[in-house]
């Protein structure tokens, strides 16, 4: 019984061994591989099995990367684009100035759909019917419709220097030349380290292979190994940023359950607090216009972004209802509460960034960072923000597509109110739980004033206003 028992041990052995030499598993540590002739992109993508780019010179390329000598063919060009992702079956661009335009690859660019706005998205990527992004240290979600709907945030990515996806995972480039990985819908959401890659300009998958293109014009791919195995290096939310690259300090983490008590325990004297709050908003006024208008020999235009070729009015036949709706809509915009409301909110914005950067320390806390400021917050940021809703209230639009943007206007400035409230009370008691909340509330205004602020624009280009 012994010696068959053996027998049989060497037999699995030998034939384990062999079907490992058939049938070997795809190798992380493998080379990448170069693919097709050398072609200078910016900017990459994937969509049904093809790879698509855009050259510097903007000019929209794909390639098919199965075909038997794969050759980079033009189909056309593209003003100023800054970001490419495809999903849905469509193809979605980002342009500097902000606008989102999705068309069919075989159509022409020139025929794509404006569908709304993508402010200060540089890195994208799509997977099934959605679109990623990657922006001040977060990862954002949003429809892959030809409409315009809000980004939201779905996870961390900072450093992150490139975004790729398949059909459930998400892969993300970062400076140290490193790649990661993590699961969209169910799974592992901790970031997972894949691969090493060369110095890269974007990255795009394609099933399991990954394809990177590099400064010098070439196209790289390899296999990764997709599945998760015990023992990987995995991180709770993103991989250290290269060397060079600035990396926020932790959120405070949640503090455990405490035992009851007659008497509440005193909070701590050093409580870590946020470290930034409304830097989006700031470095977003500092280019972009208040929602107003200006006069102008043509007529009334909207400030920041027109179509090329528009004017004051609509140019084309409109029904009873649209001119109603755009009576409505440019009497709320040329309303003269609008300038004072933009004021404010430059104000506001430009008042918290000098607060949060005169303390040079990443940690920042209620004592050393804020205190110093109460009497400021509670006698000129309190009543500034109160100033604003005031205003807003007074302006009552009367179309539904202009009391969304009123609506947002008046969250903006009563989600100030809040954070500022809350922090005249936690300040004097140094109560970190209590002005953490007010932050969050500040990071809801600042997102209330971009919902605005695209309506505002997505509807004056509906009414083909200039």
């Amino acid at each position: 019984m012994r010696a068959s028992a053996k027998i049989h041990f060497i037999r699995f052995i030998l034939l384990t061994f062999l079907i490992a030499a058939l049938f070997p598993l795809p190798m992380e540590g493998s080379e990448w591989i170069p693919l097709g002739p050398k072609r200078e992109l910016v900017l990459t993508a994937s969509l049904d099995g093809k790879l698509y780019g855009f050259s510097p010179d903007g000019r929209l390329w794909s390639l098919d990367p199965e075909a038997a000598q794969p050759e980079w063919i033009g189909r056309g060009a593209a003003k100023d684009p800054v970001a490419l992702a495809g999903a849905s079956g469509k193809l979605f661009m980002v342009t500097q100035d902000h606008r989102l335009w999705s068309g069919s690859p075989d159509s022409r660019i020139e025929d794509w759909k404006f569908i709304g706005y993508a402010n200060q998205i540089k890195i994208m990527t799509g997977s099934r019917h959605k679109l990623y992004a990657a922006l001040g240290g977060r990862l954002w979600k949003r429809d892959a419709a030809e409409r315009n709907t809000n980004w939201g945030k779905v996870g961390t990515a900072i450093a992150a220097k490139a975004l790729a996806a398949n059909r459930d995972k998400i892969f993300m480039a970062d400076g140290g030349n490193q790649i990661w990985m993590r699961d969209l819908y169910v799974g592992m959401f901790k970031w997972r380290r894949v691969a090493e890659t060369p110095d890269l300009v974007d990255i795009a998958v394609i099933g399991s292979a990954i394809y990177a293109t590099t400064p010098d014009g070439a196209l790289l791919y390899k296999t990764l190994n997709l599945e998760y195995k015990t023992g990987d290096k995995t991180i709770e939310a993103d991989p250290a940023p290269a060397k060079g690259i600035l990396k926020p300090p932790p959120q405070p983490a949640r503090p455990p359950p405490q035992p009851k008590f007659k008497r509440p325990l005193p909070p701590p004297k050093e409580t870590n607090v946020p470290a930034r709050g409304v830097d989006n908003l700031y470095a977003f006024l500092q280019d972009v216009p208040s929602i107003k208008v200006q006069e102008s020999e043509t007529g009334s235009s909207i400030r920041g972004d027109p179509a090329p070729g528009q004017t004051g009015t609509a140019t084309a036949a409109q029904s009873p209802d649209q001119q109603a709706l755009t009576r409505d809509f440019q009497n709320f915009i040329q309303h003269p509460n609008n300038a004072e409301i933009g004021d404010i909110t430059k104000k506001i914005a430009k008042r918290i960034f000098e607060i949060e950067s005169a303390d040079p320390s990443p940690k920042k806390t209620v004592q050393k960072t804020w205190r110093p400021y109460l009497v400021e917050i509670r006698d000129q940021l309190l009543p500034l923000a109160r100033r604003g809703l005031r205003l807003v209230r007074q302006m009552k639009p009367r179309a539904r597509e202009t009391q969304e943007i009123y609506r947002d206007l008046q969250n903006t400035f009563e989600n100030f109110e809040k954070a500022f409230g809350a922090w005249v009370y936690a300040i004097p008691k140094e109560d970190g739980r209590l002005f953490a909340q007010g932050y969050q509330k500040l990071k809801e205004a600042e997102n209330n004033y971009f919902q605005a602020y695209n309506k505002s624009q997505f509807l004056s280009a509906k009414l083909k206003l200039k």
